[in-house]
């Protein structure tokens, strides 16, 4: 059996799909970002041996990063330990709503 086969037996015979995939998600995130963004696939390959015999266990692992965006953050007073999103010490308007009075619609007549 050459590499290649052997490596598309894994994940019941889907690992090179599920490689594609992620590769495939994470190029579209990056070409959809602003210049200099990088995302990444990793693949990660672990053998294990569970008895006597001259039999190994490996296991597939894909692992996908994202490009992060650039965080937007908040503005907030800190004030007595505290994160505010309004200025306790600014006076509150109250506000209300001023009722439409009923108006008459008149025609202007022609002379």
């Amino acid at each position: 059996m050459d590499s290649l086969a052997a490596i598309q037996k894994l994940a019941g015979g889907h690992f090179i799909e599920e490689l594609y995939a992620a590769l495939s998600a994470v190029s579209t995130e990056v070409a959809s970002r602003e210049r200099g963004a990088k995302g990444s696939v990793a693949v990660t390959f672990t053998v294990s041996k569970e008895s006597e015999e001259p039999m190994v266990n490996v296991q597939e692992s894909i692992v996908r990063r994202m490009p992060k965006g650039s965080s937007r953050g908040a503005w907030y007073f800190a004030l007595d330990g505290e994160l505010l999103r309004e200025d306790p010490r600014q006076t509150r308007l109250e506000f209300r709503e001023v009722p439409q009075p009923e108006t008459q619609v008149r025609k202007v007549e022609e002379a």
